[in-house]
């Protein structure tokens, strides 16, 4: 059997992070299994969808590097297919016509009791009246769905509305569009929300009415916000692009995502390879993951640390578009590797860089340090030096302790009071460059 998965988003806002996942794990599951992994965009609701969604989807994915196979499909394409299978199930008695009003719909929701909806159930003549037409549900028996993840799943058909399968204006419902879609695209697994549970059984009545060969399904808990509630599509770190702007590797973010209620013993850094490797079904939570935004950063600083300098160096001057000359770019070269260990994502790493090479001064972050008058006295003299060696011998001689001077240096090249090692900023920035610093912090300088 080829192995066939899906990830099929609406265009109607950015692309949720949980969707994202959802796609990492469809994607995943084919590449293990040789299979094809396809994209449908679910956009019957044409009042609702909009290009740039779609856009954001499209751009969203391929940041991560997640590919799909073939075509992209859009629902819209096969509105007459899914009518046809509503008409289908018409004919077969399967599904029925329904004039029920606006206002007696509304009185059923508010009493709570579906079985009202079925008032035309068995009705034989047309009548000249706008209708739905809706899908009739088993009225006894159980629907059982063997979920690969949740494990078995059983509801009893009583418990289950007649839902509608085509609305008044002849569009075809999610329930509808979603099942006929998957068939016609051979889908063979689906690995969604567990927020779709309820759904999926609705959707198995269908293909079980259609005798259709069932799919397998998957429904993973969804991910919560940092204080264990779901996370809404109204939050502002709910969308992938929140996570692209603030400067999170697409490699890191699909790392943590994948751990985000999957697991591989105690392996917290997994490569994309060793994910393809290792990936499976049997390792996925059943219970709701948390976003951890401290882990994430923790995760996106390793592959920072790891990352190759001159990929870095061109992600920071072309995708970041860095703003320096040649003669900055130069320090920025032999820095980076200094500079990469301190940052937690590429906007820090691009403010650290900006801050350093921007301007022949360091943007200041800290107050000027305290210096006594000897200190003051022997940096006017000292000409920066590469050479740690020389520069403690020379302290010795001032009888000088390296700990009482080495702040202030740091302050007069970084701004701050963490930054790489003293000798290293002197090497990437040169000794004139770092003569002008340290002079104007000097002139600056609160004596003691």
């Amino acid at each position: 059997m080829l192995v066939v998965t899906r990830f099929a988003p609406s265009p109607t806002g950015d692309l949720h992070i949980g969707g994202v996942r959802t796609a990492l794990f469809n994607w995943l599951f084919a590449k293990v299994h040789n299979g094809k992994f396809l994209l449908r965009i679910e956009d019957t609701d044409q009042s609702r969808s909009n290009d740039k969604s779609l856009t954001t989807i499209i751009d969203g994915l391929s940041w991560m590097h997640i590919n799909w196979d073939k075509e992209i499909v859009h629902q819209s394409n096969n509105v007459d297919y899914h009518r046809s299978i509503a008409y289908d199930l018409l004919e077969r008695k399967l599904a029925y016509k329904c004039y029920l009003t606006p206002e007696e719909l509304t009185e059923i929701r508010e009493s709570n009791d579906h079985k009202q909806l079925r008032k035309y159930r068995d009705h034989i003549n047309d009548l000249d009246l706008p209708y739905v037409i809706r899908f009739k549900m088993p009225l006894n028996g159980k629907i059982v769905m063997n979920d690969l993840v949740q494990g078995p799943i059983k509801i009893d058909c009583e418990q289950l509305e007649d839902f509608v399968l085509l609305r008044q204006d002849g569009n075809p419902t999610y329930q509808l569009a979603c099942a006929a879609d998957d068939y016609k695209m051979n889908v063979t697994h689906i690995i969604r929300g567990d927020d779709h549970i309820t759904n999926a059984f609705k959707q198995i009545a269908i293909y079980q009415a259609l005798e259709w060969t069932l799919p397998y399904y998957s429904h993973i808990p969804l991910i919560h916000n940092d204080i264990g509630k779901k996370l809404s599509k109204r939050n502002q770190d709910s969308g992938i692009s929140f996570y692209r702007d603030m400067g999170i590797l697409p490699e890191a973010m699909l790392n943590y995502l994948l751990r985000l209620g999957w697991s591989h013993g105690d392996d917290e850094i997994i490569s994309v390879d060793q994910a393809i490797k290792w990936f499976n079904l049997e390792n996925i939570g059943k219970s709701a993951a948390q976003l951890n935004m401290d882990k994430l950063l923790h995760i996106n600083s390793v592959y920072l640390r790891n990352k190759d300098d001159a990929e870095l160096y061109s992600l920071l001057c072309n995708g970041m578009k860095l703003d320096i000359d040649s003669i900055q770019c130069d320090m920025v070269k032999k820095s980076i590797s200094s500079l990469k260990v301190r940052a937690n994502t590429m906007n820090e790493l691009k403010c650290m860089v900006q801050d350093f090479f921007g301007d022949k001064l360091p943007e200041y972050h800290i107050s000027t340090p305290e210096i006594s008058t000897e200190i003051q006295s022997f940096l006017k003299n000292w000409i920066p030096s590469e050479l740690e060696n020389e520069f403690r011998e020379e302290l010795k001689k001032h009888n000088i302790k390296l700990k009482d001077v080495a702040p202030f240096i740091r302050f007069a090249l970084s701004g701050r009071k963490i930054s790489p090692g003293i000798f290293d900023m002197i090497k990437f920035l040169g000794t004139e460059l770092s003569k002008y610093r340290l002079d104007y912090a000097l002139r600056h300088a609160v004596k003691l």
